[in-house]
């Protein structure tokens, strides 16, 4: 028997084993573990590896009759139809390639953003029903039918006509309503007095009002769908002027494919303002209904099944008549496909298919990098829920790997770099400050890996967010602090944003290239006897204490000197000599002189166009514990620098695009350097860097803090 102590789910988010939690949760953290069989979601058996998924907003979990567990998952866990629907076709596209093994380059093609967007342009046939009957709906709303109801009402004197037993009681237990007291009783000021009422709570009544609701809710559906669509027809239209520079030929070969998709077709804006006026039309025309007499006298809207009963009025009434193939018409062209869906299966394929649109925005970002994957191992099936790409990253393996729960792993040289998981709950689809700061406070973890959370989130609900909150759900530095990141990384993704995969970019190029670059100077430990000797005889390190540190990035030519070098050191005192370890101290030092030297010289390589300079003592610059280092092909710039609060040292990269442009949030970073970039510069001065691993800019110190700047003006 399954004890309720017994119970372990997968937290996604951290990885571990944990008891199942009450109350409100994200969409999408919690999974079934391996080898558990006795859960039932609602009243369904749960498989291992299945979801934490309920009914829309609502989910159970029961380990037996006596023990379960049960919560929501807030008030908008799933995005809007229009992302929905493409993420659930990007997923099965994936899906079937990887299960009949096909090649990455087929795959990855796979367009990652919205496809169907000149059906969605095109008038619903819902909304052709709404604007034929809406006459007889209005009059529905304005003088609904009713039934006469019996109140019992305070009224002066002068306006009571009957009275009924109520009346005396209430009249001799509230002396209040008593105007005055004579010898042969009570004279009343206020009468209780039975009036008709009239009751508009029936049931063709609330069907009604249900209609409303739903039809309004699907114009606003609608409506913001032709807004992500309009945004981004729009941002493809400002991307032609930028395609043209992008330094990888696959990033503009994929950026061209995408402007296409979208500005296909000569009408496409007269589309889109057409479609846009006739939906405002609706608008206004449903909004008065919602504050209708009608709308107003029903507590309760219907929320049974979707087949009506045929009463008098919905039979024998013209207006209610009409109604009612309004809702018909509503169940056959919205209602119905998602009443014979599964609400479980259908969340369930949700959160798969985000999965798998994170894996492709993943792959198109590393491919824009211009990684190599390797052909004779370019995907390697461990299980049938897991998979690993390895890629060659300059000369040495990149590994990105797919677990059992969905996350993704990403190794550079055996190490972990980063850990991503998707996360399927819309954070900010609800708009509200309060509810989203609730939520980023629920998925804080303790790890100090660097992890970065995808979730799906449309651009237009981060523009209505406080400054504060923008930058909170929206920021990629890749964690390369020493420190670690105090909380996850939250990066937005849709089909319906067109900077999704140059946002997944930069956070892959801040990953990769951030921890090299900050990992200068290298010290590579030794002997405090052999350190001046060692420091003498190379003219590439420096003395420190039980140390040498690497200050420069050697030439090939004293490379291969170092060994002759130090074995002429006589480095070993006769102590040493007497135990025969000589030879064992050389070589272990000149191996970790030479790691230090290769991670350096690491140093030099371009991480825009992957080159090293002509000549790297020109190219090379070291600035006490910093350096500067500039590219002789394209011109780009990278130097490290160390924040003057927590004393991290991160690195800081300008092209030649990207020279003079200031920062901004997130979305202003993607529209201006896309994946070309590692810290972030200042709002005000393109010559300061925000540090990735604190968030300090040097421009917010106390004694010159900028009051015109949104991040870090005092609110």
């Amino acid at each position: 028997m399954e004890t309720a102590n017994s119970v372990r789910l997968l937290d996604r988010l951290t990885g571990r084993m944990v008891p199942p939690p009450d109350g409100r949760v994200p969409l999408g953290r919690y999974m079934i573990p391996p080898d558990e069989h006795t859960l039932l979601l609602d009243t369904r058996r749960a498989a291992p590896g299945d979801y934490l998924v309920g009914r829309e907003r609502n989910w159970l979990l029961q380990a037996d009759q006596r023990t379960w567990w049960s919560g929501d998952f807030g008030h908008r866990p799933l995005p809007d139809p229009l992302v929905v629907d493409n993420v659930l076709k990007v997923g099965d596209t994936v899906t079937e390639a990887l299960k009949r093994g096909a090649p990455l380059a087929e795959w990855i093609s796979t367009p990652a953003v919205v496809t169907d967007t000149d059906g969605r342009l095109r008038p619903h046939p819902l909304e052709d029903r709404i604007r034929a009957e809406l006459g007889f709906l209005r009059a529905v709303c304005r003088t609904p039918h009713a039934r006469l109801r019996t109140e019992h009402t305070l009224v002066p004197v002068s306006r009571a006509r009957s009275i009924t037993w109520r009346t005396v009681v209430h009249l001799s237990a509230h002396s209040e309503t008593w105007a005055a007291r004579r010898l042969r009783g009570v004279e009343p000021a206020q009468l209780l007095t039975p009036v008709r009422v009239p009751d508009y709570d029936l049931y063709e009544n609330r069907v009604v009002a249900a209609l409303v609701d739903r039809l309004w809710q699907h114009v606003l559906a609608r409506s913001a769908e032709l807004e992500s669509i309009a945004s981004m027809v729009e941002r493809g239209q400002d991307l032609l002027s930028e395609a043209a520079a992008r330094s990888s030929w696959r990033g503009r070969a994929r950026l061209y494919e995408m402007i296409s998709r979208l500005l296909d077709g000569q009408k496409f804006d007269e589309e889109i303002e057409q479609l846009r006026d006739q939906l405002s039309a609706l608008r206004n025309a449903l909004a008065p209904q919602l504050d209708s007499r009608l709308r107003k006298g029903v507590h309760t809207p219907y929320d049974g099944r979707p087949e009506l009963r045929p009463t008098n009025l919905f039979l024998n009434d013209a207006n209610y008549r009409h109604s009612r193939d309004l809702w018909n018409a509503w169940v056959k062209l919205r209602g119905k496909g998602d009443a014979n869906t599964d609400p479980h299966a259908r969340m369930a394929a949700w959160c798969r298919s985000f999965a798998q649109f994170v894996l492709l925005l993943v792959v198109q970002a590393l491919d824009e990098l211009g990684l190599q994957a390797e052909p004779e191992l370019t995907v390697e099936s461990l299980d049938p829920d897991e998979l690993r790409l390895r890629y060659r990253y300059h000369a040495d393996a990149l590994w990105l790997s797919r677990h059992s729960d969905d996350t993704f792993v990403l190794r550079l040289r055996g190490r972990q770099v980063l850990r991503m998981v998707p996360l399927p709950h819309a954070l900010t689809a609800s708009g509200d400050p309060e509810e989203i700061t609730s939520w980023l406070a629920k998925l804080a973890t303790t790890n100090r890996e660097p992890l970065v959370i995808f979730y799906p989130g449309e651009p237009a609900e981060r523009e209505r967010l406080p400054i504060h909150l923008r930058l909170a759900v929206h920021g990629v530095h890749g964690g390369w602090g020493s420190s670690g990141p105090a909380t996850p990384t939250f990066v937005p993704v849709s089909p319906s944003d067109i900077d999704s995969v140059a946002r997944v970019g930069r956070l892959l190029r801040a990953a990769l290239v951030g921890p090299v670059l900050a990992e200068f100077p290298v010290r590579v430990p030794c002997r405090a006897e052999f350190v001046a000797r060692v420091a003498k005889s190379l003219n590439w390190v420096e003395p420190g204490r039980n140390e040498v540190i690497v200050v420069r990035p050697p030439s090939p030519e004293e490379l291969d000197a170092m060994p002759s070098s130090i074995d002429q050191l006589g480095l070993t005192t006769s102590h040493a000599r007497q135990r025969g370890d000589h030879q064992q101290k050389v070589t272990g030092l000149v191996r970790a002189l030479h790691d230090g030297a290769e991670t350096t010289r690491r140093l030099l390589r371009c991480p825009i166009c992957s080159r090293l300079p002509t000549r790297s003592d020109q190219a090379f610059q070291r600035r006490g514990d910093t350096y500067r280092c500039a590219c002789d092909h394209c011109g780009s710039i990278w130097e490290t620098r160390r924040c003057v609060k927590c004393s991290d040292r991160y690195p800081v990269l300008t092209t030649t695009d990207s020279e003079g442009k200031i920062g901004g949030d997130g979305d202003r970073l993607d529209r201006t350097f896309a994946q070309d970039l590692l810290a972030a510069p200042c709002w005000k001065r393109t010559r300061s860097y925000l540090c990735p691993a604190c968030g300090y800019c040097a421009e917010a110190r106390p004694d010159f803090k900028r009051e015109d700047c949104a991040r870090c003006a005092p609110e």
